[in-house]
């Protein structure tokens, strides 16, 4: 047997022993009620964002073979004063593919686009997509002003990070040069020519949707635990002090990493521990600025303006929610 058939012999009995260990642990714990409200919880906000998780999953990669996201956002960039507003809406176009999102940017700051607009751009295109517009209406539908708020605040937080980097800048600073190894490691592969458009679009929509439902399961058992067991004291305090609270959504939405397409049902599962406010900053920082992210941030930023922009992000996120606070009386 060759070495890849007994490798895929040993992953199949793998996965086969896995299952069972769950399946014998669910019937172990299944009496507990503490057990049954967190698999409940955790399966119903997986089965409420599987359709933006799929249908996102198709747009990307439906997007990845027919736009010319290159040509847009070097579009922004001759457009120079106006060009951080517009880098920022381009989210609306460009559906964030979270798989190539890294060899995106360093082919983009390549071919010439600015630092603080490739901050701008990378801050907003996870925030503005549209299934991430249809999912947070959804998910809040009786509170419009948080999901208006979230789409409004989000941009501006883009733009202002991106103009902060361009005011920390010297004259003529660049990015950290790569070296041609890593240049040659992140240049994407050439099309395979034996595989038509609709293969590349099916086996592209199985691997977001793989990709996007693995964190969101993460998130979602994160968000489970906290809602099925009993929190302190000092947990349950935070219904009711707004700028604590939004410094916990804010950190929260930076470790859990959740994916744009289902991120509002997470923050809708903080409702117990967290004002409404505090969402807000929950559902602006997360997209943008998170664990994930990072590794991406860092190909193209020096470490004092990825510090800086860390500031900025989690500034501003937990400004919106005070700001959202203050406009919710």
């Amino acid at each position: 047997m060759t070495n890849v058939g007994s490798n895929r012999v040993y992953a199949t009995l793998l996965l086969v022993a896995l299952t069972g260990v769950v399946v014998q642990m669910y019937r172990t714990f299944l009496g507990i009620p503490q057990f049954q409200r967190f698999a409940l919880r955790v399966v119903t906000l997986f089965l409420e964002a599987v359709p933006f998780l799929l249908v996102g999953a198709i747009v990307v990669t439906i997007a990845r073979e027919l736009l010319p996201s290159e040509r847009i956002v070097r579009f922004c960039r001759r457009r120079r004063r106006w060009g951080l507003p517009l880098v920022a809406l381009s989210g609306l176009i460009l559906p964030p593919d979270e798989i190539r999102l890294h060899r995106l940017a360093i082919r983009l700051h390549h071919d010439g686009l600015p630092l603080p607009h490739l901050v701008a751009a990378f801050l907003a295109i996870p925030l503005l997509n549209p299934v991430a517009i249809v999912a947070s209406i959804v998910a809040f539908p009786a509170y419009p002003d948080l999901v208006l708020m979230r789409f409004l605040a989000g941009p501006v937080v883009a733009v202002a990070a991106g103009a902060l980097v361009a005011a920390w800048m010297k004259p003529g600073e660049t990015a950290p040069a790569r070296s041609e190894s890593s240049a040659r490691t992140t240049t994407p592969p050439s099309p395979n020519p034996t595989r038509t458009g609709p293969d590349r679009i099916v086996s592209g929509t199985l691997a977001q949707f793989l990709h996007l439902a693995r964190y969101f399961l993460l998130a979602a058992v994160a968000v489970g635990l906290v809602q099925s067991v009993e929190l302190p004291a000092s947990l349950t305090g935070l219904r009711s002090a707004v700028i604590p609270a939004s410094i916990v959504a804010v950190g929260l939405a930076y470790l859990l990493a959740t994916p744009p397409a289902g991120d509002a049902f997470i923050a809708r599962g903080l409702l117990s521990i967290v004002p409404v406010p505090a969402l807000a900053g929950f559902l602006i920082v997360g997209p943008m600025l998170n664990l994930r992210a990072v590794t991406l941030f860092n190909r193209f930023l020096r470490a004092g303006h990825l510090i800086l922009v860390h500031l900025a992000v989690f500034t501003l996120g937990v400004a919106t929610s005070l700001i959202t606070a203050l406009l919710r009386g």
